[in-house]
């Protein structure tokens, strides 16, 4: 099949001559630029200048690489229309030590434009531990929501209608089939059906075990629930999807731009794999896999072509590995979230600017919704005010900057082309890496994704010391620190009342029932996994009998035991 370049080889030669000449008649003017060598963070060179010549190098053909919004294989966008029809979704993380609080938050965030929750859990929460357990007394309330049973999921949304407003559980790890449960009960007792519910499970237990550090039980078991409800998405849940899986928590980590492309994808073919052994079709898991991705304000026109090529190499993954024939199933859809570890101390009023400049990321690479870092995240959970800001921050890049009245407005510039393809290419090579390595399982086993996040986030680190990378208020106007008040303080008192609500739902609840649907719930995690004995329904048993969230992680973890973690990190 002939590829042809956008330039004939006669105008390329042209340029390259013409190139030439220019640098020999600038060559002494180029000797005073600030760097003598300019690198990405990712250590890709960047040149002074990118031409049609760059792209016929890498044989950047319209049709095939690029084609039309809407089309295969999707790098300027999943639809025809993209923001001329609909602006990006706003849902914005957020969660205040307790389920009263946060259900007043969540309240008058909707009033300022909050479209969808995305929902922040607590420390022992994400672990499976009930908040008067000895081993989450440092942590309750302190970095989201204490939800110990389907009371407290009630209390969350009453008033919030489930059917009308998305809702994404924030959770990687494997206990996290528990509060997907308890958002169905919490659904069903406000009279909807499954059908109406809306949003996705984050469902990503392998970053649960890597980015996240959330063990809980050993990979296969983690494996096998996160299928599980991959699963029950696709029999029972028309509009919920399966999988949010995360680019976002290993950029926090220290991922470069390659890993963050490449791993989030090795993931989804663990998870795919593992759901077509299960006996699902690919077209039926396709449409059902989302992602959090990561949107830096650091190397702007880079983030944008990270974004695109994220895009298309999952499009590739998915019809040329896996056979996917329905459109939707290659179509990659995404949450951008400006990034938190982008945000510093002070001055805390700069990260409203590097949060609009995330924003201008996220609107300039076509993802489906935005949330992100608020600017006092680097001082604990997000204020309301902070979220404000941030929500209305999503508005104004939405309707005053322009940049959503054209689809994919920087398609056609040679450097984003350039790094859209380069950033492809060597993801694409890491991809095969993992492979051969065993797989994603395999590798989060040995601790390999862990080990080279944590090296690439010393070596920024290193640079950032020797101001080779500026950061505003670190190592360029360096501010004395200033101590603030004007932040969220989490509850210090929420542990002792959910303690006490434990107490009380112990005494109040049929315990007979409880032990019944844990005694069940353990009969058929026993047993082998299949599509009919899915460990959502007897989950879902449990915890409308109001057994905690640490009664089931303890009714699981005794068929599955306990997964430390590696050594070798």
């Amino acid at each position: 099949m002939s590829n042809p370049s956008l330039f004939n080889d006669e105008t390329i030669e042209r340029i390259k001559s013409a190139q030439k000449e220019w640098e020999e008649k600038n060559a002494e003017k180029f000797k005073c630029e600030r760097k003598k060598e300019f690198l990405s963070t990712d250590g890709i060179p960047i040149k002074r200048i990118y031409t049609p010549a760059d792209l016929k190098e890498r044989n950047i053909d319209y049709l095939t690489e690029l084609s039309f919004p809407g089309e295969y294989p999707f790098t300027r966008g999943p639809e025809p229309t993209m923001y001329r029809g609909r602006i990006y979704r706003i849902g914005q993380y957020a969660g205040a030590s307790s389920v009263e609080e946060t259900n007043k938050l969540y309240t008058d965030l909707i009033a300022h434009g909050q479209e969808a929750l995305h929902v922040a859990f607590d420390l022992p929460t994400k672990n499976g531990y009930d908040s008067d357990d000895s081993r989450a007394a440092a942590d309750v309330g302190r970095a989201g929501i204490a939800i110990d049973s389907l009371e407290d999921m009630e209390i969350l949304f009453d008033g919030i209608d489930l059917s009308q407003y998305p809702c994404t559980l924030v959770i990687t790890s494997a206990v996290g089939i528990t509060l997907f449960a308890m958002l169905l009960a919490t659904a069903e007792k406000q009279g909807h059906s499954q059908a109406e519910i809306a949003g996705v499970m984050q469902n990503d237990v392998l970053t649960g075990y890597g980015a996240d550090g959330i063990y809980c039980f050993p990979p296969e078991a983690g494996m096998r629930l996160a299928i599980d409800i991959c699963t029950y998405c696709v029999k029972h849940l028309p509009n919920y999807d399966a999988f949010n899986i995360c680019q976002y928590h290993w950029g926090e980590l220290g991922a470069n731009r390659i890993q963050q492309v490449a791993w989030p994808l090795s993931f989804a073919i663990a998870y795919i794999e593992d759901a077509l052994k299960r006996g699902l079709d690919i077209d039926d898991i396709g449409p059902k896999i989302r992602f959090l991705t990561y949107a830096s304000c650091r190397d702007f026109l880079m983030e944008v072509a990270k974004a695109r090529a994220m895009r298309r190499l999952y499009a590739r993954i998915m019809k040329e590995r896996f056979g996917a024939k329905n459109p939707a199933s290659c179509m990659l859809w995404a949450h951008h979230a400006c990034g938190g570890i982008d945000m510093t101390k002070e001055p805390l009023e700069m990260n409203i600017v590097r949060g609009a400049i995330g924003t201008l990321v996220c609107a300039l690479s076509g993802g489906r919704s935005v949330g992100g870092a608020t600017y006092d995240e680097p001082l604990g959970i997000p204020s309301k005010k902070a979220s404000i800001t941030a929500i209305q921050t999503r508005y104004l890049i939405a309707h005053e900057s322009g940049v959503m009245d054209t689809v994919d407005p920087l398609a056609g510039s040679y450097y984003v082309e350039y790094f859209t393809s380069e950033i492809e290419e060597r993801a694409a090579a890491l991809i095969s890496k993992i492979d051969e390595m065993g797989g994603a399982v395999e590798a989060i086993r040995t601790g390999y994704f862990q080990h080279e996040a944590v090296k690439n986030a010393y070596e920024i680190e290193k640079r950032i010391e020797s101001g080779e990378l500026v950061k505003v208020g670190v190592n360029m106007f360096a501010e004395e620190k200033e101590e603030r008040g004007d932040y969220y303080q989490p509850d210090v008192k929420v542990r002792e009342r959910q303690s006490t609500k434990l107490k009380a739902l112990r005494q109040r609840r049929d315990n007979k029932k409880v032990k019944l649907a844990l005694d069940e719930l353990k009969v058929c995690a026993r047993k082998e996994a299949t599509i009919e004995n899915n460990l959502v329904f007897p989950v879902l048993r449990a915890v409308k009998a109001y057994a905690t969230v640490g009664e089931i992680r303890s009714a699981l973890e005794e068929v599955f035991g306990y997964y430390p973690s590696p050594t070798s990190i």
